[in-house]
């Protein structure tokens, strides 16, 4: 600062503040949406700061004021898609079908029978 104007040919700029807002918006997006971990990296989180984040240079309570009613807060909300790789399912074969319905049958008729073993039990202690 000269005689009260900035010199910008003698100015550097400092980035500080980025950082942190870079990492905070980090944290809440994998705060909020912990499946999707690996595809929210640091860089991605850099770009949607880049890309979408604003600063208010006005007043900031007028500039809330403009999300409480439902048309304004959903024009200005965006939505991006994630990186998305749908997995292959193996088709499930009849007999697969069938086994695991066996394997279900089997398990729950072990479970009724130790049901059973124990309410024969108890009826036993009262009985004494």
């Amino acid at each position: 600062v000269t005689a009260g104007a900035a010199v910008l040919q003698h100015s550097y700029r400092l980035g500080v503040g980025g950082g942190t807002c870079t990492q905070t918006m980090l944290q809440l997006l994998h705060l909020r949406y912990p499946q999707h971990r690996q595809a929210l990296p640091p860089q991605r989180a850099q770009w949607i700061k880049e890309k979408y984040a604003r600063c208010v240079t006005g007043d900031y309570l007028e500039e809330l004021s403009h999300y409480r009613a439902w048309e304004s807060c959903s024009a200005r909300t965006v939505r991006f898609q994630l990186p998305y790789t749908d997995k292959e399912v193996p088709p499930v074969s009849q007999e697969d079908l069938a086994r695991r319905k066996r394997l279900r049958q089997d398990q729950a008729e072990r479970l009724r029978e130790m049901a059973r073993v124990k309410r024969e039990a108890k009826l036993l202690a009262l009985a004494k």
